[in-house]
């Protein structure tokens, strides 16, 4: 089980309908955002251990959040890692992704408990 884990999404309602079922069993506090500068924000005070990165946004958005993830300290970024969902209609989305050691997986939506359970445990 995780401390904390933040979410990124713009339909954060999906998201969070998805999370609630299970959100104890993944993390103590989940934080969920629907854009991209709050969840920064977040990341700089918080220090999550996993980020949950829906790239169904424009890909400039994706490209700045993970830009501005990079040029953290790496205090900021802590020992987070990155995992980039989008729907199964989207996946040409991920070829534009910057590429990122902090990026531990790219999956498709919905994620199920059972997966993301062996992501966390794989962390």
């Amino acid at each position: 089980m995780l401390n904390k884990l933040l979410v990124i999404s713009p339909d954060e309602e999906d998201l969070q309908r998805s999370l609630t079922a299970y959100r104890k069993v993944l993390a103590e506090e989940v934080a969920t955002f629907n854009t991209c500068k709050p969840a920064l924000e977040y990341l700089k005070s918080h220090h999550p251990e996993l980020i949950i990165f829906d790239i169904n946004m424009p890909v400039d958005i994706n490209c700045l959040f993970l830009h501005e993830y990079s040029q953290l300290p790496s205090e900021e970024r802590g020992k987070c890692k990155i995992v980039a969902i989008t729907d199964r209609n989207n996946a040409q989305k991920l070829k534009s992704l910057p590429l990122l050691d902090e990026i531990v997986a790219y999956e498709a939506k919905p994620l199920s408990q059972q997966r993301l359970e062996e992501i966390i445990q794989g962390l």
